[in-house]
């Protein structure tokens, strides 16, 4: 990992060196006076700008963090300027610009690979769809939020050089997922962070962090859906089912007892993270993990193993929230279930505006800003919800990553996108292959965990509309430098020299 520790050079204080700081100061105080919160921002990003430059490495950590926990966006600021109320979009935002100049003025090489040409194509081909949608001047927005996705997954190859970087980043992720896991425990049990009936809906369409309680079918008891700081529940249980199985890898590339101890803890307290999410996919989409770990051999199952996950099994059973039994296994038809009728009807629709334009579609984020204009009662109600209670019918979607990428972007798009994952999957299982070969089995380990999550991921899709969400872009970026880093660092080396 790169070193950012430094001799302290000799500062000079003499009498115009004083004059220079504090006439900075006096201006710096006038800025705040005068510009608010947005020159507070602005003074922020300077000085991590200024930091970056430097250390890039250290921009990819913070700035990853605190995108992850962060939280949404605000107006801040005098000016009444959108300014992320996160710093976590403001650090990447002076990150990305700082490692590009580090990468210009240091002439370091700029990374290829497949996946960053299928990239390249979809974001020039969602370009057109947006060019030629009928509400484009509202939607390029939101195709410049997903080219900062896209340069965001760049900036993230290029900085894991390392396979020290590389381990960071991993642990990084799971840090993160811990922090979240350990806030939704908290929604849920905190009455002051949930929210419920009229009130709820207004909380989830201003994108506040609150705890959702949802009554909907069932009889056991309101279901207390917590979102962990990705604000909604529904994403919380994506972005567990992504990262939990690369604890596997942490636990195995650590020796220590109590490091052990604590990654156990941690996945005790995302799996009960993941629980209170009341969500389906949750569940199916995490059975389907496990099942892919076992079958890739990714995990051992000894007698002794299966004797205390058996033990276990049965005592989480026991403590499960009833509606939480009710909600998730459960499938008895329930007339008061509308989400599931919801659900089907958006994906009626898309699957329709996918074959009105199957070339380019409405554009990207454009299914809800067609939708919420349909003679239906959920576009009604979508319409009241944007009068009354404060939503976006630009985040509106279909609850399908496939029909959402072949609705806005056309078929084109869903091919290049979903194809850049696909190529991605194939070539981490060469490179675990590889890995093996060369005896990095911690190494060979993630590569397999890491095709487990992006199975995970095309799972999800078939469940939420995701394509803007930041955890699946950075998994990808991870993916894609590990894969980069076996094929033109490790695999360089001489086999004798392989570490054991």
């Amino acid at each position: 990992m790169t070193s950012i520790a430094q001799t302290k050079p000799h500062l000079r204080t003499g009498p115009a060196e004083l004059m220079i700081i504090v006439s900075l100061a006096v201006a710096l105080s006038a800025a705040v006076v005068l510009g608010g919160a947005f020159a507070v921002f602005a003074v922020i990003g300077v000085v991590g700008f200024a930091v970056f430059v430097r250390y890039p490495i250290l921009g990819l950590y913070v700035s990853t963090v605190l995108l992850l926990v962060g939280g949404a966006s605000a107006n801040l600021g005098v000016f009444n300027l959108d300014v992320p109320a996160s710093l976590g979009k403001l650090a990447a935002a002076v990150a990305i610009p700082a490692w590009l100049i580090n990468t210009i003025l240091y002439r370091k090489p700029f990374v290829m690979t497949w996946e960053m040409v299928f990239l390249g194509a979809f974001m020039g081909w969602s370009l057109l769809g947006v060019v030629y949608a009928e509400t484009y001047a509202t939607q390029w927005g939101e195709w410049l939020r997903l080219v900062n996705i896209a340069a965001y997954l760049i900036f993230t190859v290029h900085i894991l050089n390392t396979r020290e970087r590389i381990h960071t980043y991993t642990v990084v992720l799971l840090a993160c997922a811990m922090l979240m896991s350990l806030y939704a425990i908290f929604q849920y049990v905190n009455p002051n962070l949930q929210v419920q009936g009229d009130a709820g809906l207004a909380a989830v369409g201003a994108g506040e962090e609150k705890a959702y309680i949802d009554s909907e079918g069932i009889e056991g008891g309101a279901a207390v859906r917590v979102s962990g700081r990705t604000g909604h529940s529904n994403w919380l249980a994506f972005t567990l089912v992504m990262l939990l199985p690369l604890n596997v890898y942490w636990l195995s590339a650590t020796k220590s007892l109590r490091m052990r101890s604590l990654i156990g803890f941690v996945v005790v307290v995302e799996l009960a993270a993941l629980v209170f999410t009341f969500t389906r996919m949750g569940a199916l989409v995490g059975s389907i993990v496990v099942l892919f770990l076992i079958i890739k051999q990714l995990v051992r199952l000894t007698p002794e193993r299966i004797g205390v996950l058996a033990i276990l099994a049965i005592i989480g059973w026991t403590v499960l929230p009833s509606a939480y039994k009710e909600r998730v296994f459960s499938f008895a038809d329930n007339p008061e279930m509308k989400s599931t009728e919801a659900r089907i009807t958006l994906q009626e629709y898309a699957w329709g505006y996918a074959q009105d334009d199957p070339f380019l579609g409405v554009g990207v984020s454009g299914f809800g800003l067609r939708f919420v204009n349909e003679d239906h009662w959920l576009a009604a109600h979508l319409r009241w919800l944007i009068k009354e209670r404060n939503w976006e019918a630009l985040y509106y979607g279909p609850h399908n990553l496939y029909l959402q990428l072949a609705a806005e972007t056309g078929f084109p798009g869903l091919t290049l996108l979903i194809g850049m994952v696909l190529v991605l999957v194939m070539r981490l299982q060469r490179t675990q292959s590889a890995l093996h070969g060369l005896k990095e089995i911690d190494l060979a380990r993630l590569a397999g965990l890491l095709q487990v999550s992006l199975l995970a991921f095309l799972c999800c899709g078939v469940f939420l509309h995701a394509l803007h969400q930041k955890i699946w872009w950075m998994v990808v970026a991870l993916a894609i430098a590990l894969c980069y880093h076996q094929r033109h660092v490790i695999g360089e080396r001489p086999h004798k020299t392989a570490k054991p």
